[in-house]
């Protein structure tokens, strides 16, 4: 067993099996969650109000033939985000110009915003930091993964805890069909991580 494998199964609970292929008949159960998770939209992850716009290629000059940008491409704000990429730094409000910062592209992926980004080399990087997001597993993914391969039951109940708190969204609502795995207290309370600024006004 390599140093790597190693690492691992002391991470992993005793007899969980590292190769080979499960028993024939072994159930195959994916991370599905009781209930959908809540949808937020692009402006609520950066903390713009609706009716926004955004551009995903900056101020670019306007195609008379169709009266968009050249080589650019507008999207409503209200809607649920695009995929993330290194370009995303550049992405700005159609309508007043700001663009959106490192903690907006850390939020939209889906870390708190106080996620400390680093670049280590000459200059600012901000494409570099940009791609680092862009490159990451969600958080919530991540947890639904891991929590079905180490067992642990209660993966959605904080995950949706963290989501909530994360976009500043009421309370979750436990489905019925949770069970036990709902703790009877959000943590929330007393959790103090920012979440998206308030730029409504």
């Amino acid at each position: 067993m390599d140093a790597g494998r190693r690492r691992l199964r002391c991470r992993l609970p005793p007899q969980t099996p590292l190769h080979g292929r499960l028993p024939r008949g072994a159930p195959v159960r994916e991370p599905h969650a009781t209930a959908p998770f809540p949808t937020t939209t692009f402006a609520e992850c950066v903390g713009w109000p609706r009716g926004r716009t955004y551009l995903t290629r900056g101020h670019r000059p306007i195609d008379p033939a169709t009266g968009r940008a050249k080589g650019g491409g507008t999207r409503s704000a209200d809607l649920p985000g695009t995929c993330v990429t290194a370009t995303i730094y550049g992405w700005a409000c159609a309508e007043t110009g700001e663009r959106i910062t490192q903690e907006d592209i850390g939020r939209l992926v889906g870390f708190p915003g106080d996620h400390p980004w680093r670049y280590v080399r000459r200059g600012k990087g901000i494409r570099k930091k940009a791609q680092q997001p862009a490159d990451a597993v969600c958080p919530m993914v991540a947890a639904a993964v891991f929590g079905r391969i180490l067992g642990i039951t209660n993966w959605e109940a904080k995950t949706r805890t963290y989501v909530h708190h994360l976009y500043g969204l009421p309370a979750p609502v436990c489905p019925a069909s949770a069970g036990s795995q709902w703790p009877t207290a959000s943590p929330c309370a007393a959790d103090d991580r920012p979440v998206a600024p308030d730029r409504s006004t």
